[in-house]
Protein backbone atom coordinates (compact mmCIF):
# COMPACT_ATOMS: atom_id res chain seq x y z
CA UNK A 1 0.00 0.00 0.00
CA UNK A 2 1.63 3.32 -0.95
CA UNK A 3 -0.93 5.82 0.13
CA UNK A 4 -2.51 6.05 3.49
CA UNK A 5 -6.13 5.38 3.37
CA UNK A 6 -8.92 5.85 5.84
CA UNK A 7 -12.71 4.93 5.96
CA UNK A 8 -15.43 7.03 6.02
CA UNK A 9 -18.57 5.62 5.89
CA UNK A 10 -20.85 6.78 3.22
CA UNK A 11 -23.24 9.26 5.59
CA UNK A 12 -20.54 10.61 7.68
CA UNK A 13 -18.13 13.52 6.75
CA UNK A 14 -15.65 12.53 9.62
CA UNK A 15 -13.70 9.49 9.76
CA UNK A 16 -14.41 6.63 12.07
CA UNK A 17 -11.97 6.16 15.30
CA UNK A 18 -10.01 3.19 13.14
CA UNK A 19 -9.79 5.83 10.00
CA UNK A 20 -5.88 4.92 10.19
CA UNK A 21 -5.95 0.32 9.82
CA UNK A 22 -5.40 -0.50 6.51
CA UNK A 23 -8.38 -2.25 5.26
CA UNK A 24 -8.71 -4.72 2.61
CA UNK A 25 -10.02 -4.10 -0.66
CA UNK A 26 -12.75 -7.01 -0.50
CA UNK A 27 -13.72 -6.25 3.24
CA UNK A 28 -13.84 -2.21 1.87
CA UNK A 29 -16.31 -3.45 -1.03
CA UNK A 30 -18.19 -5.57 1.18
CA UNK A 31 -19.25 -3.19 3.85
CA UNK A 32 -20.36 -0.47 2.07
CA UNK A 33 -17.74 2.52 3.03
CA UNK A 34 -16.03 4.79 0.69
CA UNK A 35 -12.09 4.86 1.44
CA UNK A 36 -10.74 8.23 1.22
CA UNK A 37 -7.08 8.44 0.22
CA UNK A 38 -4.72 10.91 1.78
CA UNK A 39 -2.61 12.40 -1.17
CA UNK A 40 0.95 11.62 -1.68
CA UNK A 41 3.39 12.47 0.91
CA UNK A 42 0.33 14.46 2.87
CA UNK A 43 -0.70 10.55 4.18
CA UNK A 44 2.68 10.16 5.91
CA UNK A 45 3.74 13.75 7.24
CA UNK A 46 0.51 15.23 8.25
CA UNK A 47 0.16 12.08 11.10
CA UNK A 48 3.53 12.26 12.10
CA UNK A 49 3.99 15.86 12.56
CA UNK A 50 0.72 15.08 14.84
CA UNK A 51 2.44 12.20 16.48
CA UNK A 52 5.75 14.40 17.32
CA UNK A 53 3.57 17.23 18.53
CA UNK A 54 1.52 15.10 21.00
CA UNK A 55 5.05 12.90 21.88
CA UNK A 56 6.59 16.59 22.69
CA UNK A 57 4.61 17.22 25.51
CA UNK A 58 6.11 14.90 27.83
CA UNK A 59 9.30 16.65 27.26
CA UNK A 60 7.78 20.74 28.92
CA UNK A 61 9.77 21.40 31.66
CA UNK A 62 10.14 24.48 33.63
CA UNK A 63 13.87 26.36 34.01
CA UNK A 64 15.24 25.19 30.62
CA UNK A 65 18.35 26.89 29.94
CA UNK A 66 19.11 26.22 26.35
CA UNK A 67 15.69 26.83 24.39
CA UNK A 68 14.34 30.02 24.34
CA UNK A 69 10.80 28.08 23.53
CA UNK A 70 9.46 24.38 24.80
CA UNK A 71 9.92 22.05 22.45
CA UNK A 72 6.28 21.28 22.40
CA UNK A 73 5.65 25.22 20.91
CA UNK A 74 8.35 24.07 18.62
CA UNK A 75 6.88 21.04 17.50
CA UNK A 76 3.15 22.78 17.66
CA UNK A 77 4.43 25.28 15.22
CA UNK A 78 5.57 22.61 13.01
CA UNK A 79 2.17 20.74 12.79
CA UNK A 80 0.22 24.08 12.18
CA UNK A 81 2.49 24.74 9.70
CA UNK A 82 2.55 21.14 7.85
CA UNK A 83 -1.50 21.28 8.37
CA UNK A 84 -1.12 24.84 6.36
CA UNK A 85 0.74 23.31 3.74
CA UNK A 86 -1.35 20.58 2.85
CA UNK A 87 -5.15 22.39 4.05
CA UNK A 88 -7.10 20.54 1.29
CA UNK A 89 -6.46 17.26 3.41
CA UNK A 90 -6.65 19.45 6.90
CA UNK A 91 -9.43 21.27 6.76
CA UNK A 92 -12.63 20.75 5.73
CA UNK A 93 -15.82 22.72 4.82
CA UNK A 94 -18.26 22.98 7.87
CA UNK A 95 -21.49 21.10 7.72
CA UNK A 96 -24.54 23.34 7.46
CA UNK A 97 -25.29 22.54 10.95
CA UNK A 98 -22.37 23.97 12.06
CA UNK A 99 -23.03 27.38 10.21
CA UNK A 100 -26.38 27.54 11.72
CA UNK A 101 -24.93 26.85 15.63
CA UNK A 102 -22.53 29.64 14.53
CA UNK A 103 -25.50 32.10 13.52
CA UNK A 104 -27.74 31.51 17.19
CA UNK A 105 -24.36 31.81 19.00
CA UNK A 106 -23.65 35.26 17.35
CA UNK A 107 -27.23 36.26 17.00
CA UNK A 108 -27.26 35.85 21.31
CA UNK A 109 -24.23 37.40 21.47
CA UNK A 110 -25.55 40.84 19.99
CA UNK A 111 -28.85 40.11 21.41
CA UNK A 112 -27.10 40.11 24.71
CA UNK A 113 -24.36 42.57 24.25
CA UNK A 114 -27.35 44.98 22.95
CA UNK A 115 -29.29 44.26 26.25
CA UNK A 116 -26.73 45.51 28.76
CA UNK A 117 -25.62 48.43 26.46
CA UNK A 118 -29.13 49.53 27.14
CA UNK A 119 -29.18 48.45 30.88
CA UNK A 120 -25.97 50.35 31.76
CA UNK A 121 -27.35 53.50 29.54
CA UNK A 122 -30.26 53.76 31.80
CA UNK A 123 -27.87 53.79 35.09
Amino acid sequence: MTESSCRVSAGRRTPSADAFLPMAPAAAASSGERRLALPGAAGYIVPWAFYAFVFSIFFEYPQRKFLPVEVPTITASLFLLVALLHAGVCFAWPPPAAWKWIAIYLGLYRNIRLGALVHFQRH
